[in-house]
C-alpha cells in the first residue's frame, strides 16, 4: 500500500471504505456466485411459492388477513432463530449495531405505529376483516388450527434450521463475522410487512428498478460496442423513457382489467402483497450477485483515481 496515496484520503474515510470492502468480501465468501445462472432455480422456486400464495388468495382458501399473519409469524420466527444463532457465537464474530439504544427504540416505536396505522386502514377499509380479526384474537390457537398457515410455517422453520447448520459450518471453516441467513430472510419479511401494506408500492418500485437496471445495462453495452452515443442518439434514448413509462402503465391497466374478475373477492391489494413478498425475497436470493458487484465496484473505487486525484491501491 502506497503511504502517500493513503494520506490523500482522510483516515476515517479510508478505514470506512476498507471496512465496507471487508464486509462485502465476507458476504461473497458465505454466498459465492458461481454463475448468475445459478440464481435462476431459487428465483423460480420463490416465484412458484408466491404464485401458489396468490392462487390460494384467489380461490378463497387463504384470506388477506391470514397472509399478513403468516408473514408476521415468519418474521418473528426467523428473527428469533437469528437471535438464537448469535448466542453461541463469540462476541467478536457478531457485528454490533452502531445505532444508539435511544434511536433504536424510536425506530421500533415508529415501525409499530406505521404497522398499526397501515393495517388498520387495510383491514377496515380496503379488505374488511374485522370479524376474522375478532375470532383470531378470541382464540388464536383455534384460528391457526383452522387456517392453512401451519404448513408454510413448518416449511419456513425447516428451511431456517438447514440454513442455521450451513451458517455454523461456514463460520467454523472461515471464521470472521458471523452471517445469519435466517436473519436476512427475517429482514425480508419485516420489509414486506412495512411496505407491502401500501397497494402497488413495492411492485412499482421493483418495476422501476428493473427498468433502470435494464436501461443501464443497455447503455453500458452500447458504450462498449459502439462508444459514447452521439447527441442525436442520446436525445432519442431520452425521448423513449416516457414512451416506455406509458407502455408500462397501459400494461398495468390491461392486467388490472384482466385480473379484476378473477380476484373480485380478494382485490388488487392481496395480489400486490404477494408480489411485494416475492420482491423482498428476491433481494435475499440475489445477495451473491449484489455482493460480487458491490465488492468489484468498491475495489475499483479504491484502486482508481478519486475526484481529488488520489489513487489507492488495494
Amino acid at each position: 500500500m502506497n503511504q502517500h496515496r493513503d494520506a490523500a484520503l482522510p483516515a476515517a474515510s479510508l478505514a470506512a471504505k476498507r471496512q465496507s470492502l471487508a464486509q462485502w468480501k465476507q458476504l461473497m465468501k458465505r454466498y459465492p456466485l458461481i454463475s448468475p445462472w445459478t440464481l435462476v432455480s431459487p428465483i423460480l422456486t420463490a416465484l412458484g411459492a408466491n404464485a401458489m400464495t396468490a392462487h390460494l388468495l384467489m380461490s378463497g382458501r387463504m384470506t388477506p388477513f391470514e397472509l399478513v399473519v403468516l408473514v408476521a409469524l415468519e418474521a418473528v420466527l426467523l428473527t428469533a432463530i437469528a437471535w438464537l444463532q448469535g448466542l453461541g457465537m463469540p462476541p467478536a464474530a457478531i457485528e454490533r449495531n452502531p445505532m444508539p439504544a435511544r434511536e433504536r427504540l424510536a425506530t421500533l416505536a415508529f415501525g409499530l405505529f406505521w404497522l398499526c396505522g397501515v393495517y388498520t386502514i387495510v383491514f377496515f377499509a380496503m379488505v374488511p376483516a374485522g370479524d376474522e380479526i375478532l375470532r383470531a384474537a378470541h382464540d388464536p390457537l383455534a384460528f391457526l388450527g383452522r387456517s392453512t398457515l401451519k404448513w408454510p410455517l413448518l416449511i419456513t422453520a425447516a428451511g431456517a434450521l438447514v440454513d442455521w447448520m450451513q451458517d455454523a459450518a461456514h463460520y467454523r471453516r472461515h471464521g470472521g463475522t458471523f452471517l445469519s441467513t435466517p436473519g436476512f430472510h427475517g429482514a425480508a419479511r419485516w420489509l414486506t410487512l412495512l411496505l407491502g401494506g401500501i397497494p402497488l408500492f413495492v411492485p412499482l418500485v421493483g418495476l422501476v428498478f428493473g427498468i433502470a437496471l435494464v436501461g443501464r445495462n443497455i447503455v453500458a453495452f452500447w458504450k462498449k460496442r459502439f462508444g459514447t452515443p452521439r447527441e442525436r442518439v442520446q436525445a432519442v434514448l431520452i425521448v423513449t423513457i416516457p414512451v416506455v413509462g406509458w407502455l408500462v402503465l397501459n400494461g398495468i391497466g390491461w392486467l388490472d382489467a384482466w385480473l379484476e374478475p378473477k380476484v373480485r373477492g380478494v382485490g388488487w391489494w392481496a395480489v400486490c402483497y404477494a408480489t411485494a413478498k416475492f420482491n423482498a425475497e428476491l433481494f435475499v436470493i440475489c445477495l451473491p450477485l449484489i455482493a460480487s458487484k458491490a465488492y468489484a465496484e468498491e475495489a475499483a473505487a479504491l484502486a482508481h483515481p478519486s475526484p481529488a486525484g488520489a489513487r489507492i491501491e488495494n
